[in-house]
Formats: C-alpha cells, structure tokens, sequence
C-alpha cells in the first residue's frame, strides 16, 4: 500500500520529547482500503537516560488523566527506542518503496520521528516531500465529519485508524462532488 498514518505518543510536543508509543497503519487512498496495522511501546527510561529525550510535566499530567487502556499502552511490551526504530522502518519498508507517510501535522509526528532517526544517526524511513497532513485535508473539507471513534483515544493505532476514516470519508465526498 502507499499510504500510511502515523501516530505518536509523546511526553512533550518538542522535537527532543520522550516518544513513548508509535502507531502505524496502511492504506490505499486510491482504492478506499485499510491494511496492515503497526505499534511499538517504546521504554521511556531508555529514552530519557540513554538518548537524551525529554519530558514535559504538563504533558505527564495530561497522560494521568486519560484512560487506563491508553495510559496501559504505553508502559506494556516496551523496546527499546533503537529497536522500535528499527521495527517501523521494516513495518514502513513492506508497504511501499515510495510512502505517503501522514501526519496530524507532519511537523508534530513525522517531524518529531524524523528527529529521532536522525539523532540515533539512522536513515529516516520515508522521503521528506511524501508528508502529508491529516489535519490540512480536514480544514479543506470542514463539512465532511468525522466519523464516531472506534476504539480508544489516543492509543496511537486506534488514532491512526480515525485519521484514516475520516480521510477516506473525506475521498468519498470528493468523488460525489466531482461527478
């Protein structure tokens, strides 16, 4: 597939902050089709102590206020940050040699894991110019809604499905009005 969302969950919103979870799942615009879904908890003391990344209170006490599953997520089966790196350039690699890789926004997520790649002195596993934006297609179609939530917010897969509904929502009444 050529397209896939990509979902962080962070402990800041600088491109230094701890990213403690990563989601990504595929699509194909073209076809209205969802694929393969990725996620990777990643251990926040090796972040911190071991790549320098930092932490953001007001961001932590966001995180004690949402729920157990999604705060859950975030602390169960964690890698490594090198090694969760690694798993998402592979996971990114099997989609498609030319990504799309969409971001709400593309300098929050892939902004910030483009970062990290860069810090670990490792190849950023999609090229700058396929960034897209979740949130630009939405502000361009404000009457198209977004569809009920499935799952839970702010797990970062749950997320990137959302993002992909909506897009894909957003494709259907782009078709409809181009006929």
């Amino acid at each position: 597939m050529n397209d896939c969302v990509l979902d962080l969950e962070t402990c800041g919103t600088n491109l230094d902050s701890a990213i403690v979870g990563i989601g990504v799942v595929e699509f194909d615009l073209a076809k209205g089709t969802v694929g393969r879904s990725f996620f990777r908890a990643i251990n926040l003391g090796d972040a911190v102590n071991n790549h320098g990344a930092k932490i953001d209170p007001a961001t932590v006490t966001w995180w004690l206020m949402q729920s157990k599953p999604a705060q859950a997520a975030i602390v169960t089966n964690c890698y490594s940050v090198r090694q969760a790196l690694l798993d998402v350039a592979e996971f990114m690699h099997e989609c498609s040699p030319d990504l799309k890789v969409w971001g709400n926004a593309p300098a929050f997520d892939c902004g910030m894991l483009s970062h990290l790649y860069k810090h670990l002195g490792m190849e950023v596993p999609w090229k700058f110019w396929n960034e897209r934006c979740v949130r630009t297609i939405k502000g361009l179609f404000p009457m198209v809604e977004a569809p009920a939530f499935v799952g839970e917010k702010h797990n970062a897969v749950d997320d990137c499905q959302q993002a992909i509904a909506h897009i894909l929502k957003i494709r259907e009444y782009v078709r409809g009005w181009k006929k």
